[in-house]
């Protein structure tokens, strides 16, 4: 099964939902697709875009359970009828949350992708979400600790923290997490990359990797015991580190890694994003089932103008397929 978040509704996302669900007959879905979402608005929101919002036939359902047929279906949301930018941060938080809620209360115990909308986080915290973001949200729904990881054509980044305030960067990291997020970074490359011995590279977390300690000592006590460890362990794959921030990000678009695993949120996604801007998706590695996102935010600002571009929701939406389709097989 697919399930589809709606995420924030004053945004593109129903838009983009539209977009990939058009471009995939019901024929070629290789499991049952659920919508979660606020019909109202799927329907208001099409219709102001001038698209026909029947044209892709939904069965309704009141639980994912009831989905066992191949085909699309929703499943609906109370809230108000009311254009979604005129929604209080409330209101549009509580859809977004609701939305992803209803994963947890009816999770499956077949097989489950889960290709989740962006979110406005401070409405879904005002909301009462209380997680920094959807990744940890998954990781306490599905009780294991995943990886955050953004993957494009050329460049793939796992992270070791996600969402910290940067003084609190340096005291979150220890060995036994670098071990853990590299080692989760490798399977990922492996399972959902297909990449059969990933080649990563380690970052230092320091300028010039910590220039031999006078620059910070996080590279000499914390990561490169924590590489040494893991070689020593032998898990399939090849990590190579610490190396410089600066450096490691453009050797790797040359093709000398597989994977960069970044100390921190935007050392990794500064880089992705300047090179894959519009295609490249976020997933959470490590965790019993599939959960990607497209790597953009909610992106009020180009609400129902009809030019959002689903490069990135379609790699989202074409990984789920796979993973759904290589699930079928086994």
């Amino acid at each position: 099964m697919i399930v589809c978040t709606s995420g924030d509704p004053y945004s593109v996302n129903i838009e983009l939902y539209f977009k990939i669900f058009s471009q995939t007959l019901s024929a070629d879905l290789p499991c049952p697709v659920v919508y979660i979402g606020n019909e109202w608005q799927w329907n208001h929101q099409l219709s102001r875009l001038g698209l026909r919002p029947d044209s892709i036939p939904m069965t309704r359902i009141t639980s994912l359970h009831e989905a066992q047929n191949h085909g699309f279906y929703l499943m609906a949301q109370d809230g108000p009828e009311i254009p979604a930018e005129h929604l209080t941060s409330v209101e549009r938080g509580t859809l977004a949350v609701g939305s992803l809620r209803e994963v947890r209360n009816s999770l499956p115990s077949r097989p489950l992708a889960v290709l989740t909308a962006p979110i406005d986080k401070k409405a879904c915290n005002e909301a009462g979400f209380g997680f920094p973001g959807q990744t940890e949200y998954f990781e306490e729904i599905w009780s294991t600790r995943g990886i955050m990881v953004l993957a494009g054509p050329k460049l793939k980044v796992g992270l070791v923290t996600n969402h910290l305030p940067v003084h609190k960067i340096s005291e979150a990291i220890n060995r036994d997490l670098m071990i853990e997020k590299a080692l989760s970074f490798a399977q990922t490359l492996k399972q959902t990359f297909k990449i059969d011995r990933p080649r990563i590279a380690i970052c230092g977390l320091n300028p010039h990797c910590g220039e031999g300690g006078t620059c910070g000592r996080e590279e000499i006590d914390i990561i490169a015991p924590a590489l040494e460890q893991l070689i020593q362990m032998q898990p399939g794959a090849e990590f190579t580190g610490p190396l410089p921030a600066d450096t490691v990000f453009w050797q790797s678009i040359q093709g000398q890694f597989d994977g960069v695993l970044a100390m921190y949120h935007d050392q990794g996604l500064g880089p992705l994003k300047t090179v894959h801007f519009f295609d490249a998706i976020n997933l959470t590695g490590g965790l019993p089932h599939l959960r990607v996102s497209p790597d953009h935010g909610p992106a009020a600002n180009l609400f129902l103008k009809g030019h959002a571009r689903e490069d990135s929701i379609k790699l989202a939406w074409d990984t789920c397929l796979q993973y759904m389709s290589h699930k079928a097989e086994i």
